[in-house]
């Protein structure tokens, strides 16, 4: 990419020292200048080579937003609500497994070995769900390869952006495509159902999104080999004294993820069915709930900050549970379709805080030196949670009926709501992380 070796290796360096700043950080030691992207403390080159990153990461995760939130298929591949709920646990269960291989694909391979392996992956799933059409057993092989390359993505851009200079401003573009990416998927799904064209027209566009992301990823980290992972982290790695005396915390955040995520994952993956079943809305309507609840998700997440100076941020996560519950009897009593739209988007907003609220509380309880392994060992477990609870609902939904899904949901809710007031709690100042 640069023209000289010495400039060449100055704006790697610059880079490199751009790329040391924690993802989450408490906000008194945070750097205000020298964003990695405005230019003002690196080269004109080196400030190219990490946006054309965070663009290639965004696209990324769009992608595999776009995947995520487009599971609902009964009807056109004629399957029941059980048959379909297996396709959650296959997916997570792809996710664990590239989770648990990142590191030593890492050291072995590199940012763009890993880049290569997430593209590969997303890709042959893509290619199996575009056949006409796949067999259920090739849907389930398709998701499952999904997964694995977004457990491989996820950990791995979750950690280069640990690293970046203004690393939550980094994150917040990241997360913000993925919710950009469920937003877009229902839509795409409902004007293609709408036009005709079904499933099989949804992933060969799938599979153009994925082909895309392969080669956006691969020419951003195409420099990125084992050799320079091995020397910019490894070191630091053997010195570190790992999750000892830490454990509460983090375990305390799993849980409190893996209720959560499993509440997120039931809303997203199941509403539109509940919408076409319960409410006999037309397919783009119900997508259209659950678009709405994405982008209630975005501004949520967005008011975050505002929120928690303003009252504290377990006070924000306990108003904003108790109104989700509040949002959700409403949602389940009544009939008005403006009103469920309207719920929707609101329910979503009131949602948005709660996961990042808990890794800020886990964070600010441990050492910094080990934030980026905690926050994904939360995020795997949390995973856990968004396979069971969906399947869960699948199976409730065969035997008793798809309005079971608020019963579900608002157990979660509850459940939630207890551990937070739980996880939350004051702690004297020896218990927190230097």
């Amino acid at each position: 990419m640069f023209s000289e070796t010495s400039s060449s290796g100055s704006a790697r360096s610059l880079e490199h020292a751009a790329e040391q700043q924690p993802l989450l950080q408490d906000g008194r030691n945070r750097r205000t200048v020298d964003d990695g992207l405005s230019g003002s403390g690196l080269r004109p080159k080196a400030a190219e080579h990490i946006a054309l990153k965070v663009v290639a990461v965004m696209y990324a995760w769009f992608s595999t937003g776009i995947s995520v939130a487009s599971i609902g298929i009964e009807a056109y591949y004629d399957i029941k609500d059980a048959a379909a709920a297996v396709i959650f646990p296959v997916a997570v269960s792809g996710y664990l497994i590239g989770t648990s291989l990142v590191h030593t694909a890492h050291v072995n391979l590199g940012w763009r070995g890993v880049s290569i392996l997430v593209g590969i992956f997303h890709v042959a799933g893509g290619v199996v769900l575009s056949t006409k059409p796949p067999s259920y057993a090739g849907i389930l092989a398709a998701y499952f390869l999904v997964g694995i390359g977004t457990g491989f993505g996820d950990s791995s851009f979750c950690t280069w952006a640990a690293g970046l200079c203004e690393a939550d401003k980094i994150s917040g573009l990241i997360h913000g495509s993925y919710a950009l990416g469920c937003v877009t998927g229902p839509i795409i799904v409902a004007a293609l159902v709408k036009a005709e064209l079904g499933w099989q027209s949804f992933y060969m566009v799938l599979l153009v999104a994925f082909a895309v992301e392969a080669g956006a990823i691969l020419i951003a980290f195409r420099h990125e080999n084992a050799a320079k992972h091995w020397a910019s982290t490894c070191p630091k790695e053997s010195s570190d004294s790992g999750f000892s005396g830490s454990w509460k915390p983090i375990l305390m955040c799993s849980l409190y993820c893996f209720v959560y995520v499993g509440t997120e994952a039931s809303m997203s993956g199941w509403l539109t069915s509940y919408m076409i079943r319960n409410r006999h809305m037309s397919p783009s309507i119900a997508a259209l709930a659950t678009s709405l609840y994405w982008v209630g998700m975005v501004l949520g997440r967005f008011s975050l900050g505002p929120l928690a100076r303003l009252v504290g941020l377990r006070l924000t996560v306990i108003v904003f549970v108790c109104t989700s519950i509040g949002l959700q009897v409403l949602f389940r009593l009544q009939a008005s379709l403006p009103l469920s739209l309207c719920l929707a988007l609101g329910i979503g907003f009131v949602a948005g805080p709660i996961f990042p609220s808990g890794i800020l509380t886990m964070t600010r309880r441990l050492p910094k030196s080990i934030h980026v392994r905690a926050v994904a060992l939360t995020c795997a477990i949390g995973q856990l949670g968004g396979a069971g609870a969906p399947f869960v609902i699948g199976v409730v939904a065969q035997t008793s009926g798809i309005e079971r899904l608020f019963d579900v949901v608002l157990g979660l809710s509850l459940t939630l709501l207890l551990v937070w007031l739980w996880f939350s709690r004051p702690q004297p100042i020896d218990c927190i992380g230097e």
